[in-house]
């Protein structure tokens, strides 16, 4: 399945670094980050749940294992991953906020649909 018609919408000062700010591939699924963005730089999150959805594992443990050495390492950081798989499964995870929106709209939607993510 290609995501011709997904939009991930990133931070601008990690977005040039491929994996820290945004992710995709085809077949697969994508993810996009946001927060700290010298720790998205350092462990790339999106790039990582990516690969965790390739070998298998669900978009939303995809999305929690992603987050997890940037919250081990970096205790007081924080930050947000949006990840959406090929089938068009979608969760999200957050570290060092209490809450986290994001939205979603499919072709199906006459408008988007806020989801709000707590820790």
């Amino acid at each position: 399945r290609h995501f011709s018609n997904i939009e991930l919408y990133v931070c601008k000062c990690s977005s040039p670094i491929v994996g820290a700010g945004a992710y995709c591939e085809s077949g697969v699924g994508g993810a996009t980050a946001t927060g700290d963005g010298d720790q998205m730089m350092r462990f790339l999150p999106s790039f990582a749940a990516v690969n965790y959805m390739r070998a298998g594992i669900s978009v939303e443990k995809a999305c929690k294992l992603a987050m997890e050495p940037i919250a081990k390492n970096y205790p007081n950081a924080s930050g947000g991953l949006v990840c959406v798989d090929a089938s068009g499964r979608h969760s999200a995870s957050l570290i060092g906020m209490p809450s986290f929106p994001y939205s979603v709209q499919t072709a199906h939607m006459s408008d988007p649909e806020v989801i709000t993510v707590k820790l």
